[in-house]
């Protein structure tokens, strides 16, 4: 199916958002507003670009994980987002994820943030919790003694843009399963689970709108399966390939510092500018339009 066929049906699925998370949280209204007055990201060079490039993976960061069955959490309030992160600084190993919309804004939004070890999988709603987000999860993804496994380098840059939260010894998965399994491309999630675990993955999920609140729970599955799966396939293949007697640090912690202490870069906004006049001439509420003071040129920097 099409990009557009396949949101239609997540939407006929689980419906859409029906009142902005900028409409009820100022703190995301203020990060809205922030991000779309933006031309250029503000840093420049990784904060800690010098130790992310040294690190070495240590020997807790290459154990088996013990598996059970983890212990679904949904975090929306600062009580619930503290004791994730009690849980989260005892572990040498994490994998996470993020989901975003692309609806009503210029630039993406993460709504959720899922975070799973091997025994405990959270789900940080975004939104209530803007103004700690930073604070709370920025230390464990910048923590050198947690790895953190990826699927790719986006949601890392998401989170610095988003958050400005930096990360370090995170390792992107997509170079991890490349030496274990050359492919021609960098793999998708859906077709590595697949690969791994012989599990077909609801492709939908990726065009849900993840601003909806309630969360319906065949999506909230979807994103905690995410994160799950993500750390099974990094113990998998960390095995085959440490039988392999292949060096980790060596082959792959170097190459995914590459893609991970690489800094966000706003996207060119003037070819958007048709776009946006047109939903705004419709009667459609372009996020942009709406921040942007009369007469000021929104492109211009």
């Amino acid at each position: 199916m099409s990009c557009f066929k396949d949101r239609a049906e997540a939407r006929k699925k689980w419906g859409r958002c029906l009142v902005r998370p900028q409409d009820k949280f100022p703190a995301v209204l203020a990060a809205r507003q922030r991000l779309n007055s933006q031309l250029v990201f503000p840093v420049s060079r990784h904060p800690h670009h010098d130790r992310a490039s040294s690190f070495i993976l240590s020997a807790p960061m290459l154990e088996d994980l013990s598996f059970g069955k983890p212990i679904s959490h949904f975090v929306d309030s600062p009580a619930r987002l503290r004791n994730m992160i009690s849980h989260l600084v005892t572990q040498s190993q994490l994998s996470f994820d993020t989901e975003s919309n692309h609806d009503d804004s210029f630039l993406s939004m993460i709504c959720l943030i899922q975070i799973s070890s091997a025994t405990e999988n959270f789900m940080v709603d975004v939104s209530p919790l803007y103004d700690l987000i930073a604070q709370e999860l920025g230390p464990i993804f910048s923590n050198p003694a947690i790895l953190k496994i990826v699927h790719d380098s986006n949601d890392v840059q998401l989170l610095q843009r988003d958050f400005q939260i930096f990360c370090e010894a995170t390792l992107n998965m997509q170079e991890v399963y490349h030496l274990f399994k050359p492919q021609p491309h960098p793999i998708s999630y859906s077709s590595m689970v697949k690969e791994l675990f012989h599990i077909e993955l609801d492709k939908l999920g990726q065009c849900a709108d993840w601003r909806i609140r309630p969360i319906p729970k065949t999506m909230m599955n979807y994103a905690v399966r995410d994160s799950e799966h993500l750390l099974h396939a990094w113990d998998k293949v960390k095995r085959a390939l440490l039988t392999r007697k292949i060096n980790l640090s060596t082959h792959v912690f170097h190459q995914s510092i590459q893609a991970v202490a690489s800094m966000y870069r706003f996207p060119k906004r003037k070819s958007y500018a048709s776009i946006f006049d047109r939903l705004k001439s419709s009667g459609k509420r372009p996020f942009l339009g709406d921040l942007i003071p009369e007469g000021k040129d929104k492109f211009s920097k």
